[in-house]
């Protein structure tokens, strides 16, 4: 990260203090004098006790006391600034999370499904993190070790300007070693944060898939991915440690034998009249602070490029393109609902191989249109355009005589309800997962919802009824009743056009009847677009279109596409051959 990226990155940071920053600057400040005071103090008292107490031939309290005091005050002062500035991080932290989420959710469908979701779940949860801890004691640690040595070094001056060069040049040359270590900490911990992200996709690969896994016996080799990636890491780390490691020796080197350097040369000017012992042991308490806050400012540099690595991902999250939200309003009463024309797409991972092209097709108000075709022909990719989880290439798409590209995503999607074919259940109850038709829909709209899709005998046959919950992904349901229920959520929305994408497709005989029951009660009064891979499906349809390659290749009912003995047809005798067989 460059340098003017790495302070945009800062203040981008920053930012998500908003009315917390009163709060944090004065904690800022107040924690980051904190270790000079103090031992400026300390050092005064040594002097006093040193320089005074023989004079007097007894403990010099009286000059120590408002010294003492002091202390106590600033003490207070720092508890003070804690709070305050805990507060303010604690609070940036939430809303930093907040809006990286939020950016997430509205992100463009091409660019998430281009990473894996372990990524997006690192993101999410813990470069958040590692953010905060950016402007967390990185800062305060940095401020502390470029004003420490400041005040350090200007209080020593005054006492004795020979003495001071000593810890002042022993301090500069383990500032010039730590920064040259920091760029290759940074760079060893850059390499980090995608290696931490590979293992948590490879967590979720073994939780997702883990009937797959298991089945095919591949869960060692699914371990070893994630152990390939711990080893990764733990390569990472020992890298970052022999810098630390050699970082920290030179700093503690410098601060164990600048004292006795000090005393020793500081005992031979006391010899000589050039300095008195106070000099000395104010001098030498001093010293350490001096050679520490320089020897920090690069610990505190480091520390921060290392949290800012994390916050450069934060940004890439802040910075996803959106979804468009606002838009025109969709129209209502026209005649044709979606029109597609000459329609052009490729997926962003594909961008030579398109899988549509060229694509012309209208469904009409109160219609039932199906596509139907070989798999890989553009179908389910049809839908996915209507919902603008992505953006067509070419041509152009119109949603009730408006170009879809004008409709804001949220006005445009209240008019589709979608059933597919893998419906997505939440770990909620079953009335969570059906009220997602309609937030904040009453229990008795959601038990209706059911009883049309005619899930509301199994549903109640469950142990709690409406709240069991589904597990992840629905996975305390079968594959029947995960569908019921995404039927009776689309029943809840009530959308006047219906968009069924291979509903009943994964389902055996018996749970197909039961979903096509439903189904058939959703699509009556309702326009319909179905994407269907057994044709007995799509018989009922106004007009079929056999889609192939990206192109519409035949277009009729159905009864005009088996008289035309062409590609549907053959499609046809097919499946029901095996049917018969």
């Amino acid at each position: 990260m460059r340098r003017d990226g790495m302070l945009s990155s800062l203040w981008r940071v920053l930012r998500y203090l908003g009315w917390y920053a009163p709060l944090y600057v004065p904690g800022v400040i107040l924690l980051s004098l904190q270790n000079t005071l103090i031992n400026a103090a300390l050092a005064k008292i040594l002097r006093l006790v040193v320089d005074v107490g023989p004079l007097r031939g007894e403990f010099p309290l009286d000059a120590i006391a408002p010294v003492l005091g002091s202390v106590l005050v600033y003490l207070l002062l720092i508890l003070i600034g804690f709070l305050m500035f805990a507060s303010a991080i604690a609070m940036a932290e939430k809303a930093l999370r907040s809006d990286v989420f939020r950016r997430v959710v509205r992100a463009e469908a091409g660019v998430l499904l281009g990473r894996h979701s372990g990524e997006w779940v690192t993101m999410v949860t813990q470069h958040p993190v590692q953010a905060r801890q950016a402007i967390d004691f990185p800062l305060v640690m940095f401020l502390m070790g470029i004003l420490g040595p400041i005040s350090a070094t200007i209080i020593c001056m005054r006492v004795n300007v020979r003495l001071t060069l000593l810890p002042l040049a022993a301090g500069l040359i383990v500032f010039a070693f730590n920064m040259w270590c920091a760029p290759r900490i940074k760079r060893v911990v850059k390499e980090r944060l995608p290696i931490a992200e590979r293992a948590t996709a490879r967590l979720l690969d073994l939780y997702q898939g883990y009937a797959v896994v298991r089945a095919f016996g591949i869960a060692a080799r699914i371990t070893e991915r994630f152990m390939a990636a711990a080893r990764e890491q733990r390569d990472n780390y020992l890298r970052q440690c022999a810098y630390e490691s050699a970082r920290q020796f030179a700093m503690v080197a410098a601060i164990t034998t600048i004292e006795p350097i000090i005393v020793l040369l500081g005992m031979t000017m006391v010899a000589r009249g050039a300095a008195v012992v106070g000099d000395v042991v104010e001098v030498a308490t001093l010293s350490g602070a001096i050679v520490w806050s320089l020897s920090n400012v690069a610990q505190a540099y480091t520390d921060l490029i290392e949290k800012l690595a994390s916050v450069e991902r934060v940004t890439e999250a802040i910075d996803l393109p959106q979804e468009k939200l606002e838009g025109e309003a969709v129209a209502l009463g026209a005649e044709t609902v979606v029109d597609v024309r000459d329609a052009v797409f490729a997926y962003p991972s594909r961008p030579d191989d398109p899988v549509l092209k060229g694509l012309t097709f209208s469904l009409h108000s109160g219609d039932t249109l199906a596509l139907v075709g070989p798999s890989g022909g553009g179908k389910s990719t049809i839908i996915k355009l209507l919902l603008r989880l992505y953006e067509c290439g070419g041509g152009s798409i119109d949603i009730s005589g408006t170009p879809i590209t004008d409709l804001g995503v949220d006005a445009l999607r209240a008019r589709f309800a979608l059933v597919p074919q893998m419906p997505h259940l939440f770990d909620g109850s079953v009335l969570s997962n059906i009220e997602l038709g309609r937030p904040g829909a009453s229990r008795e709209d959601i038990m209706a919802a059911a009883r049309l899709a005619h899930a509301d005998d199994f549903i109640r046959a469950l142990p709690d009824g409406y709240d069991t919950r589904v597990g992840e992904r629905g996975a305390q349901l079968s594959g029947g009743q995960c569908q019921r229920i995404a039927i009776a959520r689309a029943f809840l929305k009530d959308a006047p056009v219906l968009l069924l994408d291979e509903a009943t497709a994964a389902l055996d005989g018996v749970s197909e009847a039961a979903v096509q029951q439903g189904l058939s009660a959703l699509m009556k009064g309702r326009t319909v677009l179905l994407v269907a891979h057994r044709l007995s499906t799509a018989r009922g349809a106004n007009r079929i279109l056999y889609i192939a390659e990206g192109e519409v290749k035949e277009s009729g009912s159905h009864d005009q596409l088996i008289a035309k003995n062409g590609l549907y047809a053959a499609m046809w005798r097919a499946q029901t051959a095996v049917a018969v067989q």
